[in-house]
């Protein structure tokens, strides 16, 4: 499965006529063919930075919705009144869907607007990489049986193959700070001595979460039977 993260800058004289196109501009998104999943995330940070989370069967089924016309003319009013301003560095990137865990007595209804979801930019060591597939999936499996996440779920950088991003989403900020202080859990710290013993990440950059909130969460044409699909074919967790 295909995942385009696109970074925007908002004029904040803006902020709220995006609010309103937004929910246009994705329901339009998720009528297109091969459209699984739709996510707006505003930096809880600095609230002029969003992250648009696109997911859909495939590349191809991406590109061909943002070139259909119905997508090019309901962008309009973002042509028009210059919602963006500049912002060097972020802009789309391309994802490939690796693994995605619901928490513990969680479903695809737990995806709605103000949920928490953190972003971490996980680089993983030259050589690596094959001890960290197999890591990953184990970790992944006991964080989202722990009490707290949502989900938990981890992407592919399609240009730079050492590169990952894990995004663990919760209910609220409240939620996450009580999984974040209940931590090194006993099954946690035996879950990620792998990492250490087999220096995954030994001379990577150190992982900074960002934190954002959910402005609406939107199911595509596919949906949660293309998602069901998809973990039913994945290695189980």
């Amino acid at each position: 499965m295909y995942l385009k993260q696109v970074e925007l800058s908002l004029d904040p004289a803006h902020l709220e006529d995006y609010k309103h196109y937004a929910r246009t501009y994705f329901a339009v998104q998720a009528r297109q063919p091969g459209a699984v999943l739709f996510e707006l995330l505003q930096d809880t940070a600095d609230p002029t930075k969003w992250v648009e989370l696109a997911y859909f069967l495939t590349r191809e089924h991406c590109r061909r919705a943002n070139e259909s016309a119905e997508t090019y003319m309901v962008r309009a009013p973002a042509r028009e009144k210059r919602f963006f301003l500049p912002n060097p560095g972020g802009g789309a990137r391309d994802y490939e869907l690796l693994d995605w865990a619901w928490g513990a007595g969680q479903s695809a209804a737990a995806l709605k607007p103000g949920i928490i979801v953190y972003q971490l930019d996980v680089r993983v060591a030259p050589g690596r990489l094959v001890e960290w597939r197999n890591y990953r999936r184990n970790f992944h499996s006991i964080v989202a049986q722990t009490e707290g996440p949502l989900r938990y779920h981890t992407v592919a950088s399609y240009t730079e193959p050492d590169r990952f991003f894990t995004f663990r989403t919760y209910p609220s900020r409240a939620a996450a700070q009580i999984h974040a202080s209940s931590n090194p859990l006993p099954e946690l710290q035996l879950a990620g001595k792998p990492s250490r013993d087999l220096k995954i990440y030994e001379g990577m950059p150190p992982v900074k979460p960002r934190e954002t909130q959910a402005f609406l969460v939107m199911w595509g044409r596919e949906g949660e039977v293309a998602l069901s699909q998809f973990l039913d074919k994945a290695a189980p967790l």
